[in-house]
């Protein structure tokens, strides 16, 4: 009789969406996961066994070019490299998710660990990520394969599972998709500091804002604190007001919402290439940084025109199909000269493809 699957899930410590998308992961997932991260263990949902990490916030800031952060003589790098070395011998896990850090991917290979890299929106040809992908047995690509973009190397394609979107609220029931009160959620820091002004110019709609901060505003603005936002909080706002980060976009499509969206400037894209995302398939209004709209209710309407589009975009299975994907590579990395394996030492070295043949991750030039 064969044993459950046992992996590792390497959870990166910035936003929501990395943590999010692990503990759907792992609450679905037919075997051990063990979670390595600098996270506070509450912050990991279906938290197991739990790995705590130093931060590598010291020594001096440097780095080769196939590396992205690997700062010189800083003790917090060596602990929490040793942690995870120390962790692999210990456990002898049958492959490790990293989400994401391509430092943590080169040292579990470098130990002889199959390694799952998860792939992110944003222009991420460099050196870093393409060593990182072309190590990897496999590539979790959290999206709809419609929003693959055309252009991306076969050799990409090739170790990459199209799980759909992923959220903390996969496997649950989904909200209808029904006409609901004029009531929009903020979520977000910057969001949530406009939300008084998103009060004032459309005093038919409640605004919600998702804040520990202080708010002062009209009277149909209230504020809730960010952990108060769950699925019957979504389910009741008819629109949600967001950055352009995954987990966000992820649960207001989840929810059925409508979506204005601003997206934030982050490494490499990130966030510009989902919005580019949201903006060419109609599925949410995206505005600029910095933009200051004076005609508030009719972009909260045309958010309301988009929700069916954006609903496409969670059908809330993707951590279910992550799962098994997941448990079904950590079974063929236990036998010996599996198709993985022997897929390895054909790979393309990582600089073997130009910085122009990878576009944008996740974004799509075509509607849907």
């Amino acid at each position: 009789m064969s044993r459950r699957p046992r992996i590792g899930y390497y959870v990166h410590h910035h936003g929501n969406g990395h943590a999010s998308r692990a503990g759907a992961i792992a609450g679905a997932f037919p075997g051990e996961v063990t979670f390595l991260s600098s996270l506070p263990p509450g912050r990991l949902r279906e938290a197991g066994q739990v790995v705590s990490l130093p931060l590598e916030d010291d020594g001096v800031a440097a780095a080769p070019p196939d590396l992205h952060f690997a700062p010189l003589h800083s003790p917090g790098l060596r602990e929490r490299m040793a942690i995870v070395a120390r962790w692999i011998a210990a456990e002898a896990p049958d492959l490790l998710v990293v989400d994401v850090s391509v430092e943590v991917a080169a040292l579990a290979r470098l130990c002889g660990t199959p390694v799952v890299y998860v792939r992110q929106s944003g222009r991420r040809d460099d050196p870093a990520h393409r060593l990182a992908y072309s190590w990897a047995a496999g590539l979790l690509s959290p999206y709809p394969d419609w929003l693959e973009p055309e252009g991306t190397p076969a050799w990409v394609l090739d170790r990459s599972f199209h799980s759909g979107t992923i959220t903390r609220f996969d496997g649950g029931r989904r909200p209808p998709l029904e006409p609901r009160a004029k009531r929009l959620l903020a979520i977000g820091d910057r969001p949530a500091r406009r939300a008084a002004e998103v009060a004032r110019a459309a005093p038919d709609w409640q605004v919600v804002a998702a804040t520990d901060r202080p708010l002062e505003g009209p009277p149909n603005l209230v504020a809730v604190d960010p952990a108060a936002v769950d699925l019957e909080l979504l389910a009741s706002a008819a629109a949600v007001f967001g950055a352009g980060g995954a987990n966000v976009v992820a649960e207001a499509a989840f929810a059925r919402c409508g979506l204005v969206c601003i997206p934030e400037e982050r490494p490499f894209g990130e966030q510009l290439a989902r919005g580019e995302d949201l903006r060419v398939n109609e599925a949410a209004v995206v505005l600029g940084q910095g933009s200051s709209p004076d005609n508030w209710p009719a972009i909260l309407e045309a958010a309301l025109a988009r929700r069916e589009r954006l609903a496409r975009w969670a059908d809330g299975d993707g951590a279910q199909r992550a799962a098994e994907w997941l448990a079904e590579l950590a079974a063929s990395t236990r036998l010996a000269g599996s198709s993985t394996f022997s897929r390895s030492s054909q790979r393309i070295s990582p600089r073997s493809e130009s910085s122009s043949s990878q576009p944008l991750a996740g974004h799509a030039p075509q509607r849907r």
